[in-house]
């Protein structure tokens, strides 16, 4: 992995968008649908234990008397043992350890912090289209997994964005000042309050991306800037053992563009 790695961040230029996701090898997957058969056999036969029977004449639900004993209650709730304890517990996949991986193969240049949700991408939607890349919809659901952006320029070579601006935090401020964005009505005062989100999340040494986004003079260097950008995307990959209806659910949401109709998005 360390070799490849490599491999692909030297050549960002080419390769803008590196995916990687975990696969269970089939023996594995047999063994984690036995596993959720057995479970689903266990909780059936203890819900049906449990359930209270009703008399043929319609009188209310009796359930079976329990121990009056407080010894024997304690020594029966000692000696019990869920069926469930000696089940293997591998029904989902953990992308947690595929970036804890990624960071050890990176030699600590990528860490577990630099990783966000891919849902934070969608703050670059109106700043894209203010440097000409036109209006686009970058809106994956957080649940799709997480990732990285690597900056590449004269002076870095892929470096996780997160040391050079708080994205975390960006992502939270600049909520307020998107329809604006969208719109193109941001006005002077709204410009500056802005700007002022900006500098507030830049780091210590990192540029002054303000003027990258509004001076027209530096509009080139910003295209070089957003051309030399590579993502690295943990995919929080579903197999037939670990289908998961709330993250299946959003993998098609209905999103609404300015000057547009709704359209699904898959």
């Amino acid at each position: 992995m360390s070799e490849i790695l490599q491999l692909l961040r030297a050549h960002y230029a080419l390769i803008r968008v590196v995916i990687v996701s975990l696969e269970r090898p089939p023996k594995e997957l047999m063994t984690s649908l036995i596993s959720m058969v057995d479970q689903e056999k266990v909780d059936l036969s203890n819900v049906t234990a449990s359930t209270a029977t009703i008399s043929l004449d319609g009188s209310a639900p009796r359930r079976k008397s329990s121990v009056s004993s407080s010894t024997q209650t304690a020594s029966s709730s000692s000696s019990y043992s869920s069926p469930s304890s000696d089940l293997p517990t591998i029904n989902n996949i953990d992308v947690f350890e595929l970036i804890q991986h990624l960071e050890v193969s990176s030699a600590g240049t990528i860490t577990i912090p630099d990783f966000l949700p891919v849902s934070v991408a969608s703050v670059l939607e109106p700043f894209l289209g203010m440097v000409g890349y036109g209006r686009l919809c970058i809106r994956p659901s957080p649940f799709c997994g997480m990732g990285v952006c690597l900056v590449n320029g004269p002076s870095t070579k892929s470096v996780p964005a997160t040391r050079i601006f708080n994205l975390k935090k960006f992502f939270v401020d600049i909520q307020p000042f998107i329809p604006q964005l969208e719109e193109g009505k941001m006005g002077f005062f709204g410009a500056q309050k802005l700007k002022k989100v900006i500098e507030s999340n830049t780091l210590p040494g990192g540029p002054d991306l303000y003027k990258y986004l509004t001076e027209k003079k530096r509009a080139g260097d910003t295209r070089n800037a957003i051309d030399s950008m590579q993502f690295l995307v943990v995919h929080n990959n579903m197999d037939i053992a670990s289908v998961d209806v709330v993250r299946r659910c959003h993998c098609a949401v209905q999103t609404v563009s300015v000057g547009s109709e709704k359209k699904t998005r898959v």
